[in-house]
């Protein structure tokens, strides 16, 4: 049995959101790079869900103090609401590697609690992010294999179609510790404990 458990601090959907996101953008995402294809790999619906803080794999002796630590930096954190809207992708020499969809937060809150987290000594043990500017974003897929300059124009094609598109709105009354767990079909994710704010 493993001593340690690969988690991460997260803000789940809803499962109305996820189902929303499904019908108005993954099945057109999958119209142009169909599943069995295998040149990207989508996140799957109900795995949708925006990282705050990836902690990696961490000794189940220390979940409870991380459970303590999180608690004590959302003790003053209030609901906020989330607007999806936008469609792109992070490049690495002019080719594609994450896609997704745009996070707006017009308080701020986002870029407050990703702050909060990474300038804690006890949560930085873990897993200590690159100094580079906080981008939120949903993780809709990663392309795992190059893509032809056919390929290329597609996804510009999606990036077109969804760019000004709103694909939702929510409340984040909530942050979740969550794990996740590599399996053949690919990841699982399970809530280890939800904070309410």
């Amino acid at each position: 049995m493993s001593k340690t458990k690969r988690i991460f601090i997260a803000i789940d959907l809803p499962s109305l959101l996820k189902e929303e996101i499904k019908q108005k953008c993954l099945y057109l995402c999958w119209r142009y790079f169909p599943l069995e294809k295998g040149l990207i790999r989508w996140t799957r619906p109900e795995n949708l869900h925006l990282t705050l803080k990836f902690l990696g794999n961490v000794p189940i002796t220390e979940i409870g103090k991380v459970e303590n630590t999180l608690k004590e930096k959302l003790a003053f954190i209030q609901p906020f609401t989330l607007l999806i809207k936008g469609f792109g992708f992070f490049s690495q020499k002019k080719k594609p590697r994450v896609i997704w969809l745009g996070v707006f937060d017009s308080r701020e809150q986002l870029k407050k609690l990703v702050t909060k987290f990474n300038r804690d000594e006890y949560l930085c043990r873990f897993h200590r992010e690159k100094d580079k500017e906080f981008i939120s974003h949903l993780t809709l897929g990663r392309v795992k294999k190059r893509l032809s300059k056919i390929d290329y124009q597609n996804l510009l094609k999606i990036k077109q179609e969804l760019n000004d598109r709103t694909l939702g709105k929510f409340k984040v009354d909530s942050i979740k510790i969550m794990e996740s767990k590599t399996l053949p079909d690919g990841p699982r994710y399970s809530v280890i404990k939800s904070f309410s704010l």
